[in-house]
């Protein structure tokens, strides 16, 4: 009984850390979507600056102006690049964290199912003495 209960605390510990975990991938996954959308929007925005940009007969003012914003936004792209590589670093960390809980808490199961085989062999083993023992009486 007194075993029983540090065991069945870990499970739940586990079992919260597991959840926690999971919901942090969630978060993570979310979050790189989001950025791989921006990414996208962005990437298509400097692709027309830079076709407006070609097709345009403009003044050396408003080129010099345009070649500045699209410079802009191709340091914002990069920019996305890099935060959607630290996001899938982070989602991959985390999945591999998930799986280590899920391995844990596995060893865990099968510790408590021979627990309860060996206690219920134990069990039957009293219950026969004991009738053997009033049989002897």
């Amino acid at each position: 009984s007194a075993e029983k209960r540090p065991l069945c605390n870990a499970s739940n510990a586990s079992n919260a850390g597991h959840q926690h975990d999971v919901a942090n991938v969630q978060k993570v996954e979310r979050r790189l979507a989001t950025e791989k959308q921006r990414n996208k929007n962005l990437e298509r925005r400097v692709t027309e600056l830079q076709t407006q940009l070609d097709g345009a007969n403009l003044d050396s003012g408003n080129e010099a102006d345009l070649k500045l914003k699209v410079s802009k936004l191709a340091d914002r792209a990069r920019t996305e690049r890099e935060i959607r590589g630290r996001a899938e670093k982070e989602v991959a960390k985390n999945k591999e964290q998930v799986e280590a809980l899920t391995e844990y808490i596995e060893t865990l199961m099968m510790q408590l199912k021979q627990h309860a085989s060996t206690k219920s062999t134990a069990l039957k083993d009293l219950a026969s003495a004991s009738r053997e023992i009033d049989l002897l009486k």
